[in-house]
């Protein structure tokens, strides 16, 4: 099991670069770790997860009917177009784990490109704990 703080960011070399050159004064009050764990995914392992994935919100079912979010582009376009914050638990992490930790690596760093407020790094926070949880569980096992 794995304990997140919803303070502590769990950022890529290159999430780092984005959350240094932020405003010092929005920084404050943030820890920063690194996130050292990483995944290599395929095309074929990203099929088999999309075609295992289980949803219950109708709204998720544009997802599979569109064959599923292939960018991060795609997902920012997707979260702003839509309203998930009436997302159950399961479908959130059904979507997660079928985007896979590198996907939501993209989408975390295009979230780097509108931080404005305390709020806005929460939502980062809370993907890269995200994040950071699913590097954890597709690691491989001895």
């Amino acid at each position: 099991m794995y304990i997140t703080y919803m303070d502590s960011l769990y950022l890529t070399a290159s999430e780092q670069k984005l959350f240094d050159a932020l405003n010092p004064k929005l920084k404050e009050g943030w820890t920063v770790a690194s996130e050292t764990l990483s995944f290599e995914d395929t095309s074929e392992k990203s099929q088999i997860r999309f075609d295992l994935m289980r949803l219950e919100h109708p709204l998720l079912e544009q997802l599979r009917k569109n064959g599923g979010v292939k960018s991060a582009q795609d997902l920012a376009d997707f979260m702003q177009k839509n309203d998930l914050s009436k997302l159950g638990q399961n479908d959130l992490s059904e979507i997660l784990y079928v985007l896979g930790p590198n996907l939501v690596s993209a989408v975390i760093e295009t979230m780097f490109t509108s931080v404005h407020n305390d709020d806005d790094l929460a939502g980062i926070c809370a993907f890269t704990s995200l994040r950071h949880i699913l590097f954890s569980a597709m690691q491989p096992t001895a």
